[in-house]
């Protein structure tokens, strides 16, 4: 009889057995078939990760064993389990995001909902004002010192490419490409959900000068295999989106009444109504001709009409985006929606 695995290696087996990297996890959310795939080894090492941590706290609690009158063998015994492992990172106060990756998490690995795993109600929503991240000085701010010309270099090369430090490590200088007038890296390494893109280099004519020229200099070898632990790598991305943003934001008078139709996070096309408002008739190769609960027109899965204008609402109150230009942040910052640009990145 062959030794049984230890939990450990069950969430191992299992998460490798969903592998699926070079499929496309929009593709395969949109026909409904992504539960049981995982497209990125970046998402595999992260849930893998965490799925231990699960695993380790269910095997020692003494509830799980007084009700089972051993420790778990299984991870089917695990199962029920999973509230008290979330109840135990709201103890420990983890933020919500990380919260709710846990939970994701545990829906991969058991191929249940929130809801069926008894965790939905327990998950904490994301609000803006709660999130912490490079909002305030960290202990590490006061190990980097901007004004070192080494440091001075590091932050501008990520304020103007809008890297995560994984791509950062791994980006080279022959990722480079030039369209037209403009600079951009090809992102491709590291990427978050296996995504490639291209992210444009935003700046001042000096600061793209001085990226492109450390890309040209560092050819085909990477031109920050460790950087700086200290480094805010999230804020200087912060930093390249209100950039990227502003380059491209327009006046609120030159989008007055325009709508916008978004077809699985990306826009399809753009129109001027009378009012502003949906423009129905006009559109109706993107309706099933059903209506919805509320009693209006059901478009098509997967397509929405929406206005160009973004008005924020709660502590940002009164403050108005270019949806158009959030779009463009979304995808240079490897995003692919806009409003995670209004709650992640444009803080300040």
């Amino acid at each position: 009889m062959s030794k049984r695995e230890s939990l450990i290696k069950q969430v191992e087996n299992d998460l490798k057995s969903k592998m699926s990297p070079g499929e496309s996890r929009h593709e395969l959310k949109a026909d409904g078939s992504d539960r049981g795939k995982i497209t990125s080894w970046t998402t595999f090492r992260t849930y893998l990760k965490h799925l231990i941590y699960f695993v380790k706290f269910i095997k020692d609690h003494p509830q799980v064993i007084a009700d089972l009158g051993r420790k778990p063998r299984m991870l089917e015994e695990c199962k029920p389990y999973c509230n008290l492992w979330i109840d135990h990172m709201k103890s420990k106060s983890e933020s919500p995001s990380t919260i709710s990756m846990c939970a994701s998490a545990l829906v991969k690995l058991f191929q249940s909902s929130r809801e069926e795993l008894g965790i939905k109600e327990l998950v904490p929503k994301q609000l803006r004002k709660n999130i912490k991240r490079s909002r305030r000085l960290a202990t590490r701010d006061k190990n980097f010192n901007e004004a070192l010309p080494r440091n001075k270099t590091l932050a501008t090369f990520c304020r103007s490419t809008g890297l995560r430090r994984k791509e950062l490590s791994n980006i080279r200088g022959s990722d480079l490409v030039k369209i037209g007038n403009l600079w951009y890296l090809s992102v491709t390494c590291e990427t978050k959900g296996g995504r490639p893109r291209l992210s444009e280099i935003v700046g001042t004519d000096e600061e793209i000068k001085m990226v492109v020229d450390m890309c040209k200099k560092a050819g085909s070898e990477k031109i920050y295999s460790h950087p700086n632990t200290n480094a805010d790598i999230h804020g200087f991305r912060a930093d390249y989106a209100k950039r990227v943003y502003e380059k491209h934001a327009r006046p609120r008078n030159a989008y007055r009444n325009e709508r916008i139709i978004v077809h699985n996070n990306k826009i399809v096309e753009v129109y001027v109504s009378k009012d502003g408002k949906a423009d129905v008739e006009g559109h109706k190769m993107y309706y099933t001709g059903k209506l919805t609960k509320k009693g209006t027109r059901e478009m098509i899965r997967g397509y929405s009409d929406v206005p160009t204008a973004v008005f924020c609402r709660l502590d940002k109150k009164g403050v108005s985006y270019d949806r158009q230009a959030l779009f463009v942040a979304s995808e240079n910052l490897g995003h692919s929606r806009d409003d995670v640009i209004v709650d992640h990145y444009l803080w300040s």
